[in-house]
């Protein structure tokens, strides 16, 4: 059997958690006779990354992508429009000496972000590519 599970029209974002727990010492367990004293220093680690599936019939580039956002006024207020079938993944917003940060860091496909007032009229966007590269751009 066949699967729909991602969207043919647009990207799909999952999290792929790993966590990291070292093993047990099974030397410690098994002599509890010895009078010997062991430091050990045990890390747990846990780390997650945004895992992005591109359909093949979306070929726009991240540079692409971030000429065709969209900037509005709303109020005293700043919404970001992204009218693309792909993730923006923005790594910082600034607007005079404000820096603002958007929820997960990302505007989904043809979805928006709104900042906060005190927004000034130049707006400088960071946004990462499929690389980690930044793109910047002055709106």
């Amino acid at each position: 059997p066949t699967s729909n599970l991602f969207n043919k029209n647009e990207e799909s974002l999952y999290w792929l958690c790993v966590k990291g727990v070292p093993p047990l010492n099974d030397n410690e367990s098994n002599n509890k006779n010895n009078i010997t004293t062991n430091l050990n220093v045990n890390v747990v680690t846990n780390s997650c990354i945004k895992l992005i599936y591109r359909p093949k019939t979306i070929d726009l580039t991240t540079m692409e992508i971030a000429d065709k956002l969209k900037l509005e006024r709303k109020g005293n207020s700043i919404v970001i429009k992204n009218p693309t079938s792909s993730y923006v993944n923005i790594a910082n917003i600034k607007s005079g000496n404000l820096s603002f940060n958007i929820p997960n860091g990302y505007i989904e496909p043809f979805g928006y972000a709104q900042l906060p007032g005190g927004v000034h009229s130049k707006i400088t966007l960071t946004i990462l590519d499929d690389n980690g590269a930044e793109i910047i751009r002055d709106y």
